[in-house]
């Protein structure tokens, strides 16, 4: 039974090992590209970064309220 908890840990690292393997050359693509188009958009990844950071300042904001309350 140690055994085969043994390969069964040993299984899943694999897998796991192997699927972080096969998404990350599409993350990087991803990210490249999202680099690109606020370089050749300047004002647009101006306006999409303000608005990400406020909507972000607020969820962090009211989740640190909410947090007090309890």
């Amino acid at each position: 039974m140690k055994k085969l908890k043994k390969y069964l840990v040993l299984t899943l690292m694999g897998v796991g090992i192997g699927v972080l393997l096969f998404l990350l050359p599409k993350a990087i693509k991803f990210f490249f590209r999202g680099l690109y188009l606020l370089m050749e958009y300047p004002l647009e990844g101006l306006g999409f970064f303000t608005f990400l950071t406020l909507f972000l300042g607020v969820g962090i904001y009211t989740e640190q309220k909410e947090l007090k309350k309890v």
